[in-house]
């Protein structure tokens, strides 16, 4: 399997930390789960809104770190993977020529 061991160097610590981490996440209203935020004697329920946002905060930190991840492993990422990459974004090119989606 070419890129194996890339992807676990690549994404393994980020998606380990992400397990690791166990924070509630929830985009979908109608799955929200309500429930008390703040310390001990100051709780108030939180709103659906409430989760909604933080949940995607949350989501936003987690993809723009796997982001920053790949786009700094340039240097080690397997040949036949660049390869591929490359292929790719010449059919996007094709399929998109236009300045407005480069």
């Amino acid at each position: 399997v070419a890129g194996m061991q890339y992807l676990h160097r690549l994404l393994g610590p980020i998606i380990n930390r992400i397990f690791e981490e166990k924070k509630y996440v929830e985009l979908d209203p109608s799955k929200v789960e309500l429930k008390e935020a703040g310390c001990a004697g100051l709780h108030r329920q939180q709103t659906e809104s409430d989760i909604i946002q933080q949940s995607s905060n949350l989501l936003q930190s987690y993809l723009s770190e796997l982001l920053t991840s790949i786009l700094q492993s340039a240097s080690y990422c397997p040949l036949l993977i660049c390869q591929v990459f490359h292929q790719l974004y010449l059919r996007v090119q094709e399929r998109f020529p236009d300045p407005e989606y480069r």
